[in-house]
């Protein structure tokens, strides 16, 4: 708060004092998620509102794991920041570096309410100061459309979410979650049921599951670009706290068909995800996308977890929500980082269109390479974190549909499949993205004067990308960490190690073959780095390439590098194709030739399209009985009244 009262006092002075502040928050929040997670679980009540409802907070493992993740993101774009925002308006810093502090602060707080008025009261400031965020740019029409459909779908899932917990004080179990974790077990099934399924479309429209993920490809590239990577990074993970406080802490164990729910939103979320990131050229809206893919695989991986929760193995019940948890983890390291790369880009080139970059391997050598470290790390390669958290969720998966009844099996089989495919079209995405937007030719005149980004710009990526690796090498240690939060939301003990698992073998316990694995990559780079040296003397030449000369026309774009995949999965992508050809007095030989293709958002078609134009026409209809007449309008409430009227005496 003090950080933003700074900001609107537009000063050298406090804007120094804004950043130092932001660092600091950041610092503060990251320690209290390792305190939190090392200690016990505390519950404070801080204030008394109203007479009867008391504004509760603390944290346990669960929040404080979340609060550290908030913690490590945050401190990377606060550094990340105070270079990138010098390029907006002086109107727009105030605004940003207002609001920032307090979106922050918002989701800190949903993390650490211990009762449903104060969470609500938190997630909706989360939500209006996001969206604050998302319009900067509001001159643009683009923004203000996307800011907008952000606003509706946000305040949609707050609106189940008040049902949610509405339906639970009206069964006598007040708003303190300490009393849903003991009362919403002995509730009946079918309730419970409603629970789940309101919490689905409530958190699940922040956390942009499908089909509720229309405002993030929309959002997530009119804002700022360290502002994406804290909505990609924490904002939607904040949502997936609240599904895993409510799935695992408050529900107890349900039917069968409720992990099978949450597989086939999982694997549909990700397919989804990944399938039109593969279209797309602008690198932010690549990244939204493929945030809708990630979503999926923790969604999948709770739902191996809640299916193995139902048949009662705890073991597989708690390495599949180690597996998601590290995940989240994880998403939230490589997918800022990525945001604060193409960030990066953006603010040295003016765009982020794949299309018009190329080259900057050579220009923005240190970008070029978090870029790289991290693609290698959100595809899912060795020996990188994100390889170590979806090896966890296929190895739960796989187990599940070991000697499993017919419809675990199927489901486990379809999520197993789905994950493995989802792996596969990212890498396709990444090397389309690393190799079209960073290497080849450069794809516009000015492209020679761009620069490297500052050392602020490039601490926070680096950082990230150093901090993929880490994991990736040690991941036993968030998976055992993982299990320690899974038990206690069960309330259960654990009366073994992680490293016990025959699940965690193959990665979680790295042996000698990934040792010598990694010490032969190690030599060949070495070796690559003592070749090269030694041959710098040499005189330069161009690229072969059958004879020719590489040039921006003969190389590959991004709509021809996916031209296959778009082949492939025509069924789900609908392409609609023009060739318009202008002719010459030569039928043959035409002067010009252009050739346009689109993909259908079949969701976008078939959903909300439907809907928004039934809500235009009720609209219209209701126009007409705003006609300006006064005899009219008291006929409307002589009406209204005799209903009333009509209504009681019954």
């Amino acid at each position: 708060m003090v950080a933003s009262l700074l900001a609107l006092w537009d000063r050298p002075g406090t804007r120094a004092a804004n950043h130092y502040l932001e660092i600091f928050q950041s610092l503060l929040t990251l320690a209290l998620g390792v305190l939190g997670l090392l200690g016990p679980a505390a519950n404070v009540a801080i204030a008394t509102i109203w007479g009867s409802w008391t504004l509760q907070v603390g944290i346990d493992p669960l929040s404080s794991f979340f609060l550290a993740v908030l913690g490590i993101v945050q401190l990377a774009t606060a550094v990340y920041g105070t270079r990138y925002t010098l390029h907006y308006t002086r109107g727009q810093q105030v605004l940003i570096r207002t609001l920032v502090p307090q979106f922050t602060m918002s989701m800190a707080l949903v993390l650490v309410a211990r009762d449903a008025i104060t969470f609500l009261i938190a997630w909706e400031l989360m939500s209006l100061t996001s969206f604050g965020l998302v319009v900067v740019e509001h001159h643009r029409g683009e923004v203000r459309k996307a800011g907008f459909l952000y606003l509706v779908a946000t305040h949609t899932g707050a609106l189940a979410l008040m049902g949610l917990f509405a339906a639970l004080a009206a069964h006598g179990l007040g708003t303190g979650f300490q009393s849903y974790a003991h009362g919403v077990p002995l509730l009946g099934t079918g309730l419970r049921s409603l629970l789940l399924l309101a919490g689905l479309v409530g958190f699940g429209s922040k956390a942009a599951i499908v089909p509720f993920h229309v405002w993030l490809p929309r959002a997530h590239p009119v804002a700022p670009s360290h502002v994406s990577a804290l909505m990609s990074g924490v904002m939607i993970k904040v949502a997936i706290y609240g599904l895993v406080r409510l799935v695992f802490g408050w529900l107890g164990v349900g039917p069968l068909w409720w992990a099978m729910l949450l597989i086939a939103v999982g694997v549909t979320s990700s397919l989804v995800g990944v399938l039109y990131a593969l279209m797309e050229h602008g690198l932010k809206k690549l990244l939204a996308y493929h945030s809708i893919e990630n979503v999926g695989i923790i969604v999948l991986g709770l739902g191996a977890a809640a299916l193995g929760r139902s048949l009662g193995d705890p073991i597989l019940y708690e390495f599949a929500l180690a597996a998601a948890l590290f995940h989240v983890l994880n998403h939230a390291i490589f997918k800022s980082g990525l945001f604060l790369t193409v960030g990066s880009v953006r603010a040295a080139t003016g765009t982020d269109d794949l299309e018009r970059l190329g080259g900057l391997a050579r220009i923005m050598p240190w970008t070029t390479g978090a870029f790289v470290v991290l693609s290698m790390a959100i595809v899912g390669l060795p020996p990188f974190n994100g390889f170590a958290s979806e090896w966890m969720t296929l190895q739960s998966l796989l187990r599940l549909a070991h000697g499993a009844a017919p419809a675990v099996m199927a489901a486990a089989v379809v999520g197993a499949l789905g994950l493995a495919l989802t792996g596969g079209l990212a890498g396709a995405c990444f090397v389309k993205a690393a190799g079209v937007g960073f290497l080849g030719p450069r794809r516009t005149a000015g492209a020679g004067a761009v620069r490297e980004a500052a050392w602020p710009m490039l601490a926070g990526p680096l950082a990230l990308s150093a901090l993929s690796l880490g994991l990736g090498l040690v991941p036993g240690v968030l998976g055992s960490l993982g299990m320690r939060i899974a038990a206690g939301l069960a309330q259960v003990r654990l009366g073994r190690t992680p490293s016990a698992l025959a699940l965690s073998v193959p990665w979680t316990r790295p042996d000698r073959p990934l040792y010598l694995l990694l010490g032969a990559a190690a030599g060949a780079l070495v070796l690559m780095f003592a070749l090269r040296r030694g041959t710098r003397t040499q005189a330069v030449r161009p690229p072969w390439a059958c004879g020719g000369e590489v040039a921006v026309a003969n190389a590959y774009t991004a709509t021809s590098f996916s031209k296959s995949i778009r082949q492939i999965f025509a069924t789900f992508y609908r392409p609609q194709r023009s060739l318009v050809r202008v002719g010459t007095t030569l039928p043959y030989l035409p002067a010009d030739v252009r050739y346009e293709s689109a993909v259908r958002h079949v969701i976008d078609q078939h959903l909300y399209l439907p809907v928004q134009r039934g809500a235009l026409r009720s609209a219209r209809f209701l126009r007409r009985l705003q006609s300006g007449s006064l005899r009219q309008y008291i006929g409307y409430l002589l009406f209204t009244l005799l209903l009333a009227l009509v209504t009681v005496g019954r």
